[in-house]
């Protein structure tokens, strides 16, 4: 048994990779997990040992002051490994690789590419701070005793700095989502999009299409800026909304049994092109057939799994036509349902997933 600490400055402390995953696989494999997450409640929750650290959130000191708190924390409380998921820690955890701690880099985004699409950071020096990042991410990667990432493509970007990089998906649990039920014994067309909502994420571009059909839209998750809500209701797609708001992990589960069709409609932009969005993979877990962007990566796993749609966002009327189609055929969605589920079940799923973050704490131990 290790003992181990996970490290968040800035996500939920219940956030799904890092709590729901990743802590409570290892504290069911036998290890004594404690996650140290910002501002939350100390508690005990699924053998899990929460400790909260207090400190203002805002987005300057969620770089400055909330790592150094963090870092000293650590300096005071010994463990065998020190697994962190936010950027912002980096210089912070290579001071403590250097002073002989194990660290793990939990890696969920190609942060250098997310900084380029960052509607707060002014378009003109997007590509100066991406670099810089880069420099940084890179110089640290060297000093870590592995890194888990969430992609394969993060992981071939680090391995020839570190010799224990293991991409470890995020798939979703089998086991919390648990059964599924067919489209077509669902009593209305109801589409649904769960995850942050904003512009490149594909908010106008799914009121678009609810305004053109049949069907009305589920709306989970939170606005991004928040007066982009002030802007989707002025449209006429919105009367067809039910505006759910940010959902607890059983909130999801429910509003998934309650829907007949997912919507991955993001942006075909540089960070999104080699990322695998979790929620297309929810979807197919919970019986859902999807509609994708043509994004080629997420096409060829629609593809291969016959399990929905790969659309071009630069075609509206056409996309309208292909899912009111799909709509109006319960067989197909049917099948579609039924073959993405069984996707999931033979490679998309996280209880696959947990045996490489297994394997990585294995190869540093």
């Amino acid at each position: 048994m290790s003992k181990i600490c996970h490290i968040t400055t800035i996500h939920p402390t219940f956030d799904t990779r890092i709590f729901k995953k990743e802590c409570r696989s290892l504290v069911n494999a036998g290890h004594d997990v404690t996650l140290l997450a910002g501002n939350a409640q100390s508690q005990t929750i699924d053998g899990v040992n929460i400790v909260g650290l207090p400190y203002n959130a805002g987005r300057i000191n969620r770089f400055l002051a909330g790592p150094k708190v963090f870092y000293q924390w650590c300096l005071e409380h010994e463990f065998d490994v020190y697994h962190f998921h936010d950027p912002e820690f980096l210089p912070f955890a290579k001071k403590l690789a250097l002073k002989g701690k194990r660290i793990i880099y939990d890696a969920h985004e190609d942060v250098p590419r997310q900084i380029l699409a960052k509607y707060y950071i002014p378009k003109f020096i997007r590509p100066l701070v991406s670099r810089r990042f880069e420099r940084m991410e890179d110089a640290c990667i060297p000093h870590f005793s592995g890194v888990a990432t969430a992609t394969e493509h993060i992981a071939e970007r680090f391995k020839p700095m570190n010799r224990n990089v293991m991409a470890v998906h995020n798939y979703p649990s089998l086991k919390e989502l648990g059964e599924f039920v067919l489209p077509s014994a669902k009593p209305s067309a109801t589409m649904c999009y769960i995850g942050s909502i904003t512009r490149i994420r594909g908010a106008f571009d799914m009121l678009d299409l609810v305004g053109r059909i049949r069907a009305n839209l589920n709306l989970g998750g939170s606005f991004s800026p928040t007066s982009l809500q002030l802007e989707l209701e002025q449209l006429d797609g919105w009367k067809k909304v039910k505006n759910l708001g940010f959902l607890s992990r059983e909130d999801v589960v429910r509003t998934l049994d309650e829907s007949q069709l997912g919507l991955v409609l993001l942006h075909p932009t540089v960070n999104y092109k080699d990322a695998l969005p979790v929620k297309m993979f929810e979807y197919m877990a919970k019986g859902l057939p999807v509609v994708i962007t043509n994004v080629p990566l997420w096409k060829s796993i629609v593809d291969r799994c016959h399990c929905g749609l790969a659309v071009d966002l630069n075609a509206p009327d056409q996309i309208a036509k292909e899912v009111q189609t799909l709509l109006d055929d319960p067989g197909k969605m049917d099948a579609m349902a039924k073959e993405g589920r069984k996707a999931v079940e033979r490679e998309y799923n996280w209880e696959e997933e947990e045996h490489k973050l297994f394997e990585l704490y294995q190869r540093i131990a």
